[in-house]
């Protein structure tokens, strides 16, 4: 093949197949962080944050968790910060089990918080 020496290609060979096991592919969506999206919404753009981020969600996946619903961080006048959400049919993961446990028909999410403390409710 051209473009590879025989001990490149070998490496090419040897990374394409540690990629290809089930283990090492996980580890690395694992450290991807696919699961969260962080997006900011400008005045006439939505820009995602990616590497660059503000803050961090860190998911308990011994918790249940809601599926494919927008959750909103705001800032008010004061600089009191203020997590919201809403959606409809909300389907509950549970990570550990990798399976969807049930669904929630309204699902509302309205709270103030306070950097590094832990959140959690029955849904999320």
């Amino acid at each position: 093949m051209s473009g590879f020496e025989s001990d490149e290609n070998e490496n090419f060979i040897n990374q394409t197949i540690l990629l290809k096991t089930p283990s090492q592919i996980k580890r690395i969506l694992d450290q991807l962080d696919f699961n969260i999206c962080y997006f900011s919404k400008g005045r006439f753009n939505v820009r995602e944050f990616y590497p660059d981020l503000p803050f961090k969600v860190i998911i308990d996946s011994s918790h249940v968790q809601p599926l494919n619903i927008k959750i909103h961080l705001n800032t008010d006048q004061e600089g009191k910060l203020f997590i919201t959400g809403s959606g409809e049919n909300v389907s509950l993961y549970n990570f550990k089990l990798k399976k969807e446990i049930g669904t929630i028909e309204e699902l509302k999410i309205a709270q103030e918080i306070v950097p590094d403390q832990i959140y959690t409710t029955d849904n999320y």
